[in-house]
Formats: structure tokens, C-alpha cells, sequence
């Protein structure tokens, strides 16, 4: 098992609370715990980190309407593309790179490559994703926001050390992906968690 596998078979739970809660938990205190089965996850420990029982998870999603891929066309002709760093030339809508100001343009193209979307990651579509509709457009591509992983406990997470992994953990395994594509993902991960706020950089420099 490795970053960015595509598993099956893990539960995913999502604890709800309207706030902190300081003291003995009570009914009043409003708190809801879901249990799901997503039909897919996506592994998000590191390889190098998949050990002691523990594993960090994140659902396969569709990609929701509210995304506007379509608005343009840079990232509807490849959804993939928001995955890595591109030119905000590209990954702004035409129309309104268009109405910026000509010294904003240059700024902009002087920031060089960027990320955009930064707690999504999208999937190419697999002949063991069930296709959908995206405002008209039949796909099949999925993706993860990084926003909701969660992790889970199981005695059969743990090295190999040469010795053959349980049938069980095996059978879970859908897709690997390739090393280009895992790359892409380990970049993706470490910028979003990597990001600095603006108020700890007037601390930091």
C-alpha cells in the first residue's frame, strides 16, 4: 500500500458538534457521529509512514458543480491540470483575465507558476469509476479534498517486512497510481499544509 492508492472497503466517520464541548459530553451539548463506507479512499500516508496500526484516508468524491470547471477552458479540456502549478494566465477564466489591468497582468505572470484549488486533487477517469453528469458533460473523473480526511486503526496496517500482507489488505487495493501521478500528490499535499498566513509571516520575516 502506498500514497495515493485507491482503496476500497474502509470506514469513514465524521464527528458534528454545534461547539466545543468543555466539559462531561450530555445530549445538550448536540453532537452527531456518521459512519460511512465511501465507495472509494484514497490513501494519504506517506509511504514511508504506513505503519503502527494508523492510516490517513480521504474519500473519492465527484467533482461538485460549484467548481465551474467549465468556465474554463484551460482546466475543462484536463481537470488533471489543477493538480500541479500552472500560469494564473491559464488558470484564470479568460474573461476576467481579460478585464484585468495590464499592470496586473504582469504582476500576475511575474508570480510565476501557482497552485490553484490548492485542497483539491482530481483523478483521472477509471474504467472502475461509474461515469456522471457535470453541468451537461458525461465524466469520470473524481477527486479528493484534502479538507476531509480522516484516519483509521487496523492491526493489519503495518510493515511488511518480506513477509506477504493479508488477503483482506490486498483485496482492499483498487488503483495505483503512477510515480508521476503520486508525485504530483506528495507536491499537492505539502503545499496546502505548507502555506503560511499572512499573520505569521509579518512574525517570520
Amino acid at each position: 500500500m502506498r500514497l495515493g492508492d485507491i482503496v476500497r472497503g474502509f470506514l469513514s466517520s465524521t464527528v458534528q458538534i454545534k461547539k466545543p464541548i468543555l466539559k462531561a459530553p450530555d445530549l445538550e451539548d448536540g453532537f452527531n457521529l456518521d459512519v460511512t463506507v465511501p465507495k472509494f479512499s484514497v490513501v494519504l500516508t506517506p509511504c514511508c509512514s504506513i505503519d503502527d496500526n494508523k492510516l490517513t484516508l480521504c474519500p473519492l468524491l465527484r467533482i461538485p458543480s460549484n467548481m465551474r470547471l467549465d468556465i474554463n477552458p484551460y482546466f475543462k479540456e484536463a481537470p488533471t491540470r489543477i493538480n500541479d502549478k500552472n500560469m494564473l494566465s491559464d488558470s484564470i477564466p479568460p474573461d476576467k483575465w481579460r478585464a484585468l489591468k495590464d499592470v496586473e497582468k504582469e504582476e500576475k505572470i511575474l508570480e510565476g507558476k501557482v497552485y490553484s484549488l490548492v485542497h483539491y486533487f482530481i483523478f483521472d477517469g477509471h474504467e472502475y469509476f461509474p461515469s456522471y453528469q457535470l453541468r451537461g458533460s458525461t465524466i469520470n473523473h473524481y477527486m479528493i479534498d484534502f479538507r476531509t480526511s480522516y484516519s483509521i486503526k487496523s492491526p493489519l496496517i503495518k510493515r511488511s517486512n518480506g513477509k506477504p500482507l493479508d488477503e483482506a489488505l490486498i483485496n482492499s487495493k483498487v488503483i495505483q497510481l503512477s510515480g508521476e501521478s503520486r508525485s504530483s500528490l506528495r507536491n499537492k499535499i505539502s503545499a496546502y499544509y505548507g502555506r503560511v498566513p499572512e499573520e505569521d509571516l509579518v512574525l517570520l520575516f
